[in-house]
């Protein structure tokens, strides 16, 4: 399951919003103001939130998805609430985001509230694309995607994304208390079809002077149907490495 709250404010008509300018946004609006920390994937003690699956040394070592994701486009802003716990933290702080946005922005606004499911299954061959997928963060490792194509780092991008399709799988499997068995329809390396067929490598700045390595643009096609708000690679909270499926 998952929620999403979308921002229509009339000032930003037309303009192109990012979605780690959309979280900036929102931090700022809701700067002083009573919003859980989880919003912005930090804990109360205001520390960043950071958990695992397993252990590299065990195969594993996934990183467990946030419960809230920014997104963006055309003249609006967009946070998805993931699984039952994201859901209910966007919930209950929708009147706060929906005051702090109407305030910062100023003028006209419009806001618009859903939900869904997220769901995923084996299917024939299907075409997905991702704007922006970090996948090295380390600055020491992340040299070795600069300057290259993404057909050229194949096998480095699909563990990224195949990793990424099994936390956010476990997390959603996790948060339905039983109810969803996701994780273990993903099939396994040897039939799972998941092809790179093109991305532009990207340098992403993370903090002043540090830049995570990542690919605009990727395409990729996988024997998943995959409906929601799937994400994978590095920096998920901010938006990063959502996965849409591509119009032919």
């Amino acid at each position: 399951m998952y929620n999403e709250i979308l921002f229509f404010p009339e000032s930003l008509r037309g303009q192109q919003i990012y979605p780690d300018v959309a979280r900036k946004m929102l931090a700022a609006a809701c700067d002083g103001l009573a919003i859980h920390p989880g919003i912005f994937n930090r804990d109360e003690a205001g520390k960043l939130i950071t958990s695992h699956y397993g252990h590299q040394n065990d195969g594993e070592g996934f990183g467990v998805p946030p419960k809230i994701v920014f997104d963006g486009g055309t003249g609006f802003i967009r946070i998805f609430g993931l699984g039952k716990s994201g859901v209910d933290l966007l919930n209950d702080n929708s009147h706060i985001l929906m005051a702090a946005m109407r305030k910062h922005c100023g003028g006209a606004f419009r806001m618009e509230m859903k939900h869904g499911d997220m769901t995923l299954a084996a299917s024939e061959p299907i075409m997905y694309g991702i704007r922006r997928l970090v996948v090295e963060k380390n600055a020491k490792a992340a040299g070795h995607y600069f300057h290259v194509q993404a057909v050229e780092r194949e096998e480095e991008i699909k563990k990224v994304i195949l990793t990424g399709l099994i936390s956010c799988a476990r997390y959603l499997d996790d948060e339905s208390k039983g109810e969803s068995h996701f994780e273990s329809h993903i099939p396994s390396e040897d039939s799972l079809i998941l092809d790179i067929l093109e991305g532009d490598a990207t340098p992403i700045d993370i903090k002043p002077g540090i830049r995570a390595a990542g690919f605009k643009n990727v395409t990729f096609c996988t024997n998943l149907d995959l409906s929601g708000p799937w994400c994978t690679g590095k920096l998920r909270s901010r938006g990063y490495g959502i996965i849409r499926k591509r119009i032919a």
